[in-house]
């Protein structure tokens, strides 16, 4: 062994000892004699390795009582890493393309509304953790003519670049980057979408928790307004109303509203209060659904909160301004953005691949929308 390994050697060992906690702060380091009998090595190879130590800042020497742990020696360790980590990375992903999938017919609502505040705050969170990284990223709308067609990955290098993909909705391309060999990360997809790789937020329990609210008021009969069970496109939100009306033993009911758009939600709202029927809330799968139930509701000569409480889902602009500004369920967007970038790294230092899918808790946001409790 080259004196230069045998010194980086026991350098490497003192800093692994402070990173376990097993040399801390303030702690002697051991005797140069203590090192000679346990590493067996040279007097020589020992000093250099204290010299480098001292030189970065790790150890400092106390005349006439020995070597000692700086108070610094973790957050410089902990910098080397990060700085380890980065040039690791960068020397394996030169470009991250990031790819946004038109929202087509997905009962959201306006499309332009759902791009600006689904994958601009998803694209915030890509952007700050990519800074960390110092990877730039190439971002790419794609309109896609039908729902089975194949995005154009031939802009790629399989052996330098990686994907994200937001709104990732056809297996197809899935398989496609798997058989071209570049990494990828899938962001907010669809139900049911198997990907080996993906981020995305846990619609069951948002409203599940909205339901627990409203029953923490004491409110007893909950209106579901959203797509009915043969849609695939919120079963999870239907499943969470479902289990919470259950658990909370709460009188339900169910009224379909395959159509996303406001002035659908509010016509079928208003023809239900016009039967006659009436309700203690309304819980929306979408804002802009609930937005609809509230103008329903208000027309009618309801007050909201004070007669019908709404809730609603996603914490669009809209849900903040309106009238009263509405309760609803915010997906961590942001979170998920970097989320997908620490899971891209992830892959890149685990070259196996392995299946990894994270689900992430979304925030119940309450406002005037709910009233108090009874």
């Amino acid at each position: 062994m080259r004196m230069a390994c045998k010194y980086l050697y026991l350098y490497d060992e003192i800093c692994r000892r402070i990173q376990e906690g097993k040399l801390k702060t303030g702690m002697r380091t051991p005797s140069e004699n203590e090192l000679i009998s346990t590493y067996k090595l040279s007097l020589t190879t020992i000093k250099t390795a204290y010299r480098k130590l001292l030189n970065d800042g790790i150890v400092v020497r106390r005349r006439g009582s020995g070597t000692y742990i700086t108070e610094n020696a973790t957050a410089i360790l902990e910098n080397k890493k990060s700085e380890e980590d980065t040039n690791n990375i960068n020397s394996c992903f030169r470009t991250i393309h990031v790819l946004i999938n038109k929202y087509e017919n997905l009962n959201l609502g306006p499309e332009e509304e759902i791009n600006v505040f689904v994958a601009n705050d998803i694209m915030m969170g890509i952007n700050d953790a990519l800074k960390k990284y110092k990877i730039p990223y190439y971002q790419k709308n794609t309109a896609l003519e039908t729902p089975d067609e194949i995005l154009d990955f031939s802009d790629i290098d399989p052996g330098r670049d990686a994907v994200i993909m937001i709104h990732g909705r056809n297996p197809g391309n899935i398989r496609e980057l798997k058989k071209l060999k570049i990494p990828f990360v899938v962001v907010n997809y669809p139900p049911n979408f198997m990907c080996s790789h993906g981020i995305e937020a846990d619609d069951r329990i948002g409203i599940y928790e909205a339901v627990e609210h409203l029953a923490s008021l004491g409110l007893k009969k909950i209106l579901y307004l959203g797509p009915g069970e043969q849609n695939t496109r919120f079963p999870a939100r239907l499943s969470g109303f479902r289990n919470a009306v259950s658990d909370f033993a709460l009188e339900a009911e169910e009224l379909a509203s395959e159509s996303g758009t406001e002035e659908n939600a509010y016509k079928i709202v208003k023809k239900y209060l016009n039967a006659g029927k009436i309700t203690d809330a309304i819980v929306s799968s979408t804002d802009y659904r609930a937005l609809g139930a509230m103008r329903a509701v208000q027309e009618k000569g309801y007050s909201v909160p004070d007669d019908i409480s709404i809730t609603g889902f996603d914490d669009i602009r809209d849900a903040a301004l309106s009238s009263p500004p509405l309760t609803t369920i915010r997906k961590p967007r942001y979170e998920m953005g970097k989320e997908a970038v620490h899971m891209l790294m992830d892959i890149f230092k685990n070259t196996s691949h392995p299946t990894a899918r994270k689900v992430l808790k979304p925030e119940l946001i309450i406002r005037k929308s709910t009233g108090i409790k009874k």
